[in-house]
């Protein structure tokens, strides 16, 4: 099937050229120019393409100077570079930065190179109208028990991680509940939101109404005006923020969720939910528990995306000690703390009965995929050429393979009671572990007939795993998908250009990249970012 011409099949100049009135090829997403200097000119950008960052910052100025004119605070913007006192200004810098805030520089490891997985500008496309405010009348959109039944069909694609009946249980109370025990009005809101969506996720059906409210009561900063918020009141704002981050990811926003990550990251760690400690009730340890990791996963995922800046889980300060959730996600009683350097180092850890539980299952494959991806960069960093270095890197990709490998032929055979609960997650999850492998033999691929070979039996499984797929149901999914799916098409295009293939070989590659092709193709009629990264299928054609 022909695909129509793509917008940056044109040859016009990206912004830097323009403006430093050079040539350009006007090659996309970045053109030879700025790649040959990648730290000067990283930014490549085109004004006939969708908004260009500098679009999306001032687009993002107006929508928080409408929201702080909301509370009747002055918004008086002006470019300090035009006032005769601009050489006086002074930047200030927090003298002592929170130890457990997530831009703390003992809190991030080294935020390393320019993203090997670049998240497309075009996907910092979507923003509400910031002059759109909502009106006490227009409430009568109520969020109703059947829209909640809907909403909770999709809830694990969402990460979505309370307790249901318990939430609806306080949703719809028979009975008078204690101010501590009402919904906190950003869960209710972001719920309605995704319920929304859920109706039909190519028209947007009063989002004028509902992203406006949700905006105005869905932040963790409006804990201010409470001189103790419970711990309930908490986990809700938490979980709004969840689902806020994945529809701003999943409508194509990446600056804004990933804004909406780093925020509520913050909060869990500050709320010392990372450590083992003992909740009031079972229900409060299973939500806490569920709470963190839910967070931790969405923020590897994307930082991996992104090629960083990534959490360094041997700082002190980042230290995870919650366990995993169990097959049941309830807590173990025997936890011996570090568990996500145990993982990282104790190869029998990979195949604990704990990694059938989804969220466990999930949160593995990402971490999985994070360190292969970090690991995979050592190979150019000038240090690997220093004395002794490649048997200590020879040492971490041998324990990375084999954990790796133990973790996908465990997501292999996961029994159908399970796999079939939860089936986007866990073809996800597959999909991440696999694309670990290819990640790490990546730097080795053409040089290595092993890596070579392990690189294509990786193909396969993902292959197997992407042939799951059932279109019908794949109407709301995880937005990462499209990054991951981007990524396998690069690299068989590569494995196909410079590789020794068989024939039959190459007739499975070409088979993958039309199939990978045409689920993207279809799916982007239901998120925008999906088809943000489907418009660059052409290009590896």
């Amino acid at each position: 099937m022909a695909h129509p011409p793509v917008a940056f099949a044109r040859r016009k100049a990206c912004e830097n050229c323009r403006r430093r009135k050079t040539k350009c090829d006007g090659v996309r997403p970045s053109c030879g120019s700025c790649m040959s200097n990648p730290q000067k000119f990283g930014d490549c950008e085109y004004a006939d393409g969708p908004l260009t960052r500098n679009q999306q910052l001032l687009n993002m100025i107006d929508l928080l100077k409408t929201r702080l004119e909301t509370h009747g605070i002055d918004t008086d913007l002006s470019d300090p570079s035009l006032s005769s006192s601009f050489e006086s200004l002074t930047i200030h810098t927090p003298v002592n930065p929170s130890p457990q805030s997530p831009h703390y520089p003992d809190f991030i490891g080294d935020p390393g190179p320019s993203p090997r997985y670049r998240i497309p500008d075009e996907g910092i496309g979507y923003y509400p109208d910031p002059t759109t405010t909502y009106d006490p009348e227009d409430r009568v959109i109520t969020f109703t028990p059947t829209m909640y039944d809907s909403f909770l069909k999709h809830s694990i694609d969402l990460g979505f991680f309370l307790a249901p009946s318990h939430l609806r249980a306080l949703l719809w109370p028979e009975n008078h509940i204690s101010n501590r025990d009402i919904v906190h009005p950003a869960l209710r809101s972001t719920m309605h939101l995704w319920s929304n969506v859920i109706q039909d996720p190519m028209m947007d059906h009063h989002e004028h109404i509902l992203l406006p409210q949700v905006l105005q009561t869905a932040s963790f900063r409006n804990f201010g005006a409470e001189k103790s918020p419970h711990r309930t009141h908490v986990l809700h704002v938490v979980q709004a923020e969840v689902l806020l981050a994945r529809y701003f990811l999943y409508k194509g926003n990446i600056f804004e969720g990933k804004y909406r990550i780093a925020g509520v990251l913050s909060l869990v760690f500050d709320m010392g939910w990372h450590k083992n400690t003992t909740p009031q009730t079972s229900l409060e340890g299973q939500e806490q528990n569920h709470a963190f990791w839910t967070v931790l996963n969405l923020n590897n995922m994307w930082s991996t995306a992104a090629g960083g800046p990534f959490l360094d889980f041997q700082s002190p300060a980042a230290q995870v000690d919650t366990p995993w959730p169990s097959i049941n996600c309830i807590r173990s009683g025997n936890h011996q703390g570090q568990t996500i350097m145990r993982f990282l180092t104790e190869t029998t850890d990979a195949i604990s009965l704990g990694s059938v539980c989804v969220l466990t299952c999930l949160t593995k494959a990402g971490i999985l995929w994070q360190e292969a991806t970090k690991l995979a960069f050592e190979c150019s960093n000038p240090a690997s050429t220093m004395p002794g270095y490649f048997d200590l890197f020879s040492s971490r990709f041998q324990v990375l393979d084999t954990i790796i490998r133990q973790f996908t032929k465990l997501a292999s055979t996961i029994p159908d009671m399970f796999f079939n609960l939860y089936p986007k997650s866990y073809i996800l999850a597959r999909t991440l572990g696999h694309l670990a492998i290819v990640v790490l033999h990546r730097p080795f691929v053409t040089q290595s007939s092993i890596s070579c070979e392990t690189t294509l039996v990786a193909l396969r499984s993902i292959a197997h795993s992407l042939a799951m797929i059932d279109l019908k149901e794949w109407q709301i999914f995880d937005p990462i998908s499209g990054i991951l799916w981007l990524d396998i098409l690069k690299t068989v295009a590569f494995q196909i250009r410079n590789c020794s293939n068989t024939p039959e070989v190459e007739r499975e590659l070409l088979h993958l990249f039309e199939s990978l092709s045409n689920i993207m193709q279809e799916l982007s009629k239901y998120s925008m970012f999906i088809k943000f990264q489907a418009a660059h299928i052409d290009q590896l054609r």
